[in-house]
């Protein structure tokens, strides 16, 4: 925010300590803010959590809370029960907020509203980080989008489109608005990495044209539009095709899981799709890649 903020606390809300997109990036933050000289803390769920373990081994002040964090879900009992959880949960965060004497609230994506609702509650400053675009309508687009204009005090966003999505189109003009493009680390991402000892633990030729996402298993990922663009692609070219699909699951995600193994068997593509655990090596996995594919159905960005 400014210089004074060095001196001052930093809290970064996480309501879901699972090791996905959003998660992870709160814990990126606060290991750079750390290593730039901020005081920061990463506020979690109550519980044990893989998440938690990761950020303590890295070095990160970590304070666990108890929370119900609020989920929009069609189940008109499941919806009510959430938003009575809501006012309880958000005092919680706030008491922390002011017994830290935190002077910036930082947040991620839409779907985590405790941090903001919190800090205005209690007159604290609120930068809400926005990486994705979602195709809602209606009553929902419009309580996000009065939410977040509205709670936050900066809008961090990866690039213009993201940022007028949420703030209007006359984003650049707004003063909340902050576009930091997402970093590429070139000493790790670099075309001169040597892949072959990689394709020969997963037994892809030299002639086969290697198609790759890097994603968790999701539904609105696209992943089962990447298995079947796939199919199309191997019955329109003569060369051998082999997909590869990188990425963690969650027991929550688990039918879908299924559901894209049974696609796969459908298809045919049995030995042309590998789904694969989450590695440490997606650097060189990206430069096996003839085609790095982005089959995302909210988050295609320029």
């Amino acid at each position: 925010m400014n210089t004074d903020a060095q001196e001052r606390m930093q809290l970064v809300v996480v309501e879901d300590a699972s090791l996905h997109g959003m998660p992870v990036r709160a814990l990126k933050l606060c290991v750079g803010m750390r290593d730039l000289g901020y005081p920061v803390m990463l506020a979690v769920p109550q519980g044990k959590f893989e998440y938690t373990r990761i950020a303590r081994e890295n070095g990160v002040n970590v304070c666990e809370f108890r929370v119900r964090r609020f989920r929009d879900t069609g189940n008109l009992w499941k919806h009510t029960e959430s938003l009575a959880h809501l006012a309880p949960s958000v005092a919680v965060l706030g008491r922390m907020i002011v017994r830290q004497k935190v002077a910036v609230v930082h947040c991620f994506g839409p779907h985590h509203i405790l941090g903001p609702l919190a800090g205005r509650a209690v007159a604290t400053k609120v930068a809400w980080h926005m990486g994705t675009v979602y195709q809602w309508t209606g009553l929902k687009r419009y309580a996000m989008t009065w939410m977040v204009k509205h709670l936050s005090t900066k809008v961090v966003s990866n690039c213009w489109a993201v940022a007028e999505a949420w703030l209007g189109p006359r984003a650049r003009e707004n003063a909340k608005c902050v576009v930091i493009p997402t970093p590429v680390d070139l000493g790790r991402f670099r075309p001169s990495l040597d892949t072959r000892a990689l394709r020969e633990e997963l037994a892809i030729g030299g002639d086969e044209v290697v198609l790759v996402q890097i994603a968790a298993i999701y539904p609105f990922k696209g992943i089962d539009c990447f298995i079947k663009a796939i199919g199309i692609v191997t019955r329109r070219i003569a060369r051998p095709v082999r997909g590869l699909i990188v990425g963690p699951m969650m027991d929550l995600h688990r039918a879908y899981y299924e559901k894209l193994l049974e696609l796969r068997e459908a298809l045919g593509l049995s030995k042309a799709v590998s789904i694969l655990k989450p590695r440490h090596d997606i650097p060189e996995v990206l430069n096996l890649a003839d085609i790095v594919v982005i089959a995302s159905l909210t988050e295609g960005l320029p």
